[in-house]
């Protein structure tokens, strides 16, 4: 069974300008590192119990409503600020770095 690949799913961008003008960036700024500090944990948290099955379920579900936490409010700053095409020029160079790390790996391990 393959696994579903995850997109980056669309933000609701008016949504967050609102939050932003509604709470002020350095409140959001703190929320995101709140956030960010709650996905932590909850990751830290499935990777300690990961053994209890019912556990487990738990906390992925956890795992993944901070994930949705964080993407939510980064998505808030990167729009609210002038960001945007400078992260979206380093995604682009990092995942190239990236692509180019794992073709290395995997020629040095067929060499071997």
């Amino acid at each position: 069974m393959s696994k579903k690949r995850f997109e980056f799913p669309t933000v609701d961008l008016e949504t967050c300008e609102k939050a932003v003008e509604c709470f002020g960036i350095n409140s959001q700024t703190d929320m995101l590192i709140e956030e960010m500090s709650e996905l932590t944990q909850a990751l830290l948290k499935l990777r300690r119990y990961a053994d209890d099955n019912i556990t487990k379920e738990l906390l992925e579900r956890d795992v993944c409503e901070e994930i949705a936490d964080v993407l939510i409010v980064l998505a808030q700053i990167i729009n609210h600020s002038d960001y945007k095409c400078m992260v979206d020029a380093l995604i682009y160079y990092k995942t190239a770095r990236l692509i180019n790390n794992l073709e290395d790996i995997e020629s040095r391990s067929e060499n071997e």
